[in-house]
């Protein structure tokens, strides 16, 4: 049973996710597919980063030394509902604490830093 409903109908949804796509205005770099494709559903999704930041994804959530050079991009989202109300987000690291070898370093263990966001629902 739904307690809660928002105008649209659906109820308060979050998703967080590695979707392996850089945002629109990062998609020189490779087709972008998987989040416009999100952004596009019927929930009305947004990503708790652009709205933390007014409108802009951060720089980058992943940064690897590959063969061919190193990749930087962001590609790890926090996804919610317009009745999710997004407070605050954790930011990038300083590129300054970032190791010459990139990610994973001892710093960052993963190959994608963390992200976070402070959300509230009103029920």
């Amino acid at each position: 049973r739904v307690l809660f409903r928002s105008p649209n109908g659906f109820p308060p949804v979050v998703l967080g996710m590695d979707m392996n796509a850089a945002p629109p205005e990062q998609s020189h770099k490779y087709e972008a597919e998987a989040l416009p494709t999100a952004l596009r559903h019927p929930l009305k999704l947004r990503s708790a980063y652009a709205v933390a930041n007014g409108g802009v994804e951060p720089a980058w959530s992943t940064w690897k030394k590959r063969p061919s050079g190193e990749v930087r991009h962001t590609i790890d989202y926090i996804l919610a509902t317009p009745n999710v109300e997004v407070r605050r987000v954790l930011l990038a690291p300083d590129d300054a604490t970032v190791e010459a070898g990139r990610l994973p370093c001892f710093a960052y263990p993963s190959d994608h830093i963390a992200i976070a966001a402070e959300i509230a629902v009103t029920i």
